[in-house]
């Protein structure tokens, strides 16, 4: 029994680890074959190509998806004080006329609020065009999942207007299954035979207006935490995802104040870093040393590292923390 209880100890105490294989960059080596005279025989062996200085990325750079850069024209409502500054993107042609007129009889900003109101009592802001550069495109298929919501992302608001007008015809609403379960009006609206239909009557969902059949559509979203897929030409105005698996690092940053900031480090970015110090590639640095905001790294995590939860006495003195004996209630922190 006791041999058992000690076993049980020793497993107890064991700490699974699990093998890292963050490969990030690496040199390339190409071998290539030829015939070499060895001893009066010819045998054909592998060389090593001593020419080239080309990395080998081991995972992918981003998404299949890219994206371009669009700026669109929308709408938001300013301060009277605001709509003067910009009266040529004012909505309303009638406010729009009536500033115009207050500003060329030379009147100020003040008198020209007041005589606003005067006109129009109800009046507190004004809506204004303004264009709106932070989104970025991609062309995608006609689909079910193109509900009412999602069709307001489309960037061609006259195809918007075709879909919307589709979608809200009657036959699509309030159909229900053999289950007496509704069906959502883009399922049957936006299916393979939904979608012929809306072609075959396109001119009549656009006001008796020519427009070509409608299969794939231009929709935008934000730019968010997507990146230039290079700096030359064209380039910078392309854009593209993280792929998938390649959120391999987890900065921690310290900051003046000693209050900690996190960031998760694009591949993009760790693939640059190791390349700025591949002098020594086997402690290449893959995180930036200082943040955006001249922060100083603290530590950095990956998937599958070790993470030990101190108690909070031990988290006022971390170096009293024997790592090298931990006692049975320290390996359940592990």
């Amino acid at each position: 029994m006791g041999e058992l209880t000690d076993a049980k100890d020793h497993l107890n105490s064991i700490i699974v680890s699990f093998k890292q294989n963050l490969r990030v960059i690496n040199k390339m080596v190409n071998k290539y074959e030829r015939w070499e005279n060895k001893n009066g025989v010819l045998r054909k062996v592998k060389v090593k190509q001593t020419k080239g200085d080309s990395w080998a990325i081991r995972k992918p750079l981003h998404k299949d998806t890219i994206y371009g850069l669009i700026k669109l024209r929308s709408k938001r409502f300013v301060s009277i004080s605001n709509a003067i500054d910009n009266v040529d993107d004012i909505v309303e042609v009638n406010i729009r006329n009536i500033i115009r007129e207050l500003i060329h009889k030379g009147y100020n900003k003040n008198t020209i609020t007041s005589k606003l109101k005067e006109i129009d009592k109800g009046v507190m802001k004004v809506e204004i065009y303004y264009w709106n550069d932070e989104n970025v495109a991609s062309r995608v298929q006609l689909d079910q999942s193109f509900n009412e919501s999602k069709i307001q992302s489309i960037t061609d608001s006259g195809v918007q207007k075709i879909l919307l007008k589709h979608l809200s015809q009657n036959k699509y609403q309030n159909v229900k299954d053999d289950k007496g379960r509704l069906i959502l009006p883009e399922l049957l609206a936006f299916s393979t035979d939904g979608i012929e239909e809306m072609n075959l009557k396109i001119r009549e969902l656009n006001n008796g207006l020519n427009h070509q059949p409608i299969y794939k559509i231009r929709t935008f979203e934000p730019r968010g935490n997507k990146f230039n897929i290079g700096n030359i030409g064209n380039k910078k105005y392309k854009f593209a995802e993280a792929a998938k698996g390649t959120n391999l690092f987890f900065a921690i940053y310290l900051d003046k104040t000693g209050r900690r900031t996190y960031k998760t480090i694009p591949f993009n970015e760790v693939v640059e870093s190791q390349k700025q110090s591949a002098s020594d590639i086997i402690k290449c640095q893959s995180v930036p040393l200082v943040d955006d905001n001249g922060n100083t790294l603290l530590f950095q995590l990956s998937p599958n590292d070790l993470v030990y939860l101190p108690t909070e006495d031990e988290f006022e003195n971390t170096l009293n923390i024997n790592f090298q004996k931990f006692t049975y209630q320290q390996f359940q922190r592990v």
